[in-house]
C-alpha cells in the first residue's frame, strides 16, 4: 500500500486530477459517514476512534468536495440508476449512519452552510433516546468503568481493564462477536456487563437525535432512510425479526415525517456478514427503491439497488489527500 506521503505527493501534484480526467469509466461513489463531534475525546467514549471527525475537518472536506465533484441526493443517484441512466459525472452522494445527535448539531449547519443534500440513516429504537444504541453501550461501559477486570458468564470471556490498550483490545473483541450472536444472546451478554462494570449510562440518554431534530432537518432539504430498529446484525436473526426491524423501521420515520421512506442501510459492516439474499428479499419486498452496505467500491449502471457499495469516510480522513486518494482509487476500480 501507498505511504501517506506518497499519496500527499500524488494529490498535491496534479497526478490524481489526470486520473480523474482520463479514468474510462469512472463511478459514482457514496461517502458514509458517522458522527461529526466537537471533540474526538468526547466522542471516543462512545464511538470507535476511526469513526469520528472535528467539525473543522468535515468543513474542508465539504469544501474540497464541492470544488472537484458533483454532489447529489442519493435519492437522485438512484432514480437515474433505476431508468437505465448512468450516474452523472463524478457524482458523489453524502450519507451518515445510526442517528447520532451530533449529526443535527455539528454535521447539519454545515452541510446547510454549503448547500450539500444528504441521506440520514436511522436506528428508529434509539431515536429520542427511548433504548440505548447498544454498540455505544457497549463502548461507554468499558471506556469509564473502574473494575479492573471482567469475566462473563452469559458468554465466556475474561478481560483485564487496567489500561488504555486492554480496554480497545476487550470493546473489539466483544463488538465483533456480539455482532455475530443471535439478539438474545448479544442482549443477555451487554446486560451482564452492564452490571458487573457499574457505569452510569444517563449521559448516553443524550447520545441520540430527537424526532423533532429530524423534521427540523427534514423540512430543511435533507433526506431520511431506515437503518432497522435496534441496529441488530441483520444475518444473525430469524426471518421474522429482519422482517420486523426492517418494516417498522421504515414505517416508523415514514410515521413521523409523512413521507415515503425508500432507502435503507444494513447496519454492522465492520468485522460480520451483514447482507445475504434473504436479507436482500426482505428489504426488496418491504418496498425500498435502494439499500446500502459497508462494502467498499463505486456505482455504476447496472449495480443490485439494493446491495451498493459505499466508501467509509474516517478521522485518518481528516488529511485531505487521503481522502482525495480514497476516492480515486474507488471510482476507478473495484
Amino acid at each position: 500500500m501507498l505511504g501517506s506521503f506518497l499519496k500527499s505527493g500524488l494529490h498535491f501534484s496534479g497526478a490524481l486530477k489526470l486520473l480523474r480526467a482520463l479514468a474510462r469509466n469512472p463511478r459514482a461513489l457514496v461517502l458514509r459517514y458517522h458522527s461529526v463531534a466537537a471533540t474526538e475525546e468526547q466522542a471516543t467514549l462512545y464511538l470507535d476512534h476511526g469513526l469520528t471527525i472535528t467539525p473543522e475537518a468535515f468543513e474542508r472536506q465539504l469544501q474540497f468536495l464541492q470544488s472537484r465533484y458533483t454532489i447529489v441526493p442519493l435519492q437522485d443517484l438512484v432514480q437515474r440508476l433505476r431508468q437505465g441512466l448512468p450516474p452523472y459525472n463524478r457524482a458523489i452522494a453524502i450519507t451518515f449512519d445510526d442517528g447520532f445527535r451530533d449529526n443535527y448539531t455539528y454535521a447539519f449547519p454545515l452541510l446547510r452552510r454549503y448547500q450539500i443534500p444528504a441521506t440520514f440513516y436511522l436506528t428508529t429504537g434509539c431515536i429520542d433516546n427511548r433504548q440505548l444504541f447498544w454498540v455505544a453501550h457497549l463502548r461507554y461501559l468499558l471506556t469509564l468503568t473502574r473494575v479492573p477486570a471482567v469475566q462473563t458468564t452469559t458468554e465466556p470471556f475474561i478481560f483485564t481493564l487496567t489500561d488504555t490498550a486492554a480496554r480497545e483490545e476487550a470493546f473489539r473483541t466483544l463488538v465483533v462477536h456480539m455482532k455475530n450472536i443471535p439478539t438474545a444472546q448479544r442482549l443477555a451478554l451487554l446486560a451482564e456487563l452492564a452490571e458487573k462494570l457499574a457505569v452510569d449510562t444517563t449521559p448516553l440518554r443524550q447520545l441520540m437525535m430527537t424526532w423533532s431534530e429530524v423534521r427540523d432537518m427534514h423540512g430543511q432539504g435533507m433526506s431520511f432512510g431506515a437503518h432497522t430498529v435496534t441496529h441488530p446484525n441483520l444475518p444473525n436473526t430469524t426471518a421474522e425479526e429482519a422482517e420486523q426491524e426492517i418494516r417498522d423501521s421504515k414505517e416508523m420515520t415514514e410515521a413521523h415525517l409523512r413521507t415515503p421512506v425508500l432507502d435503507f442501510s444494513y447496519p454492522n459492516g465492520r468485522g460480520s456478514r451483514h447482507i445475504t439474499a434473504q436479507v436482500k428479499e426482505i428489504v426488496r419486498q418491504t418496498g425500498f427503491h435502494s439499500a446500502v452496505t459497508s462494502v467498499a467500491g463505486g456505482i455504476e449502471l447496472g449495480d443490485d439497488l439494493l446491495a451498493l457499495r459505499r466508501v467509509g469516510v474516517y478521522k485518518k480522513h481528516s488529511s485531505l489527500p487521503l481522502l482525495s486518494w480514497e476516492i480515486e482509487m474507488n471510482r476507478v476500480q473495484r
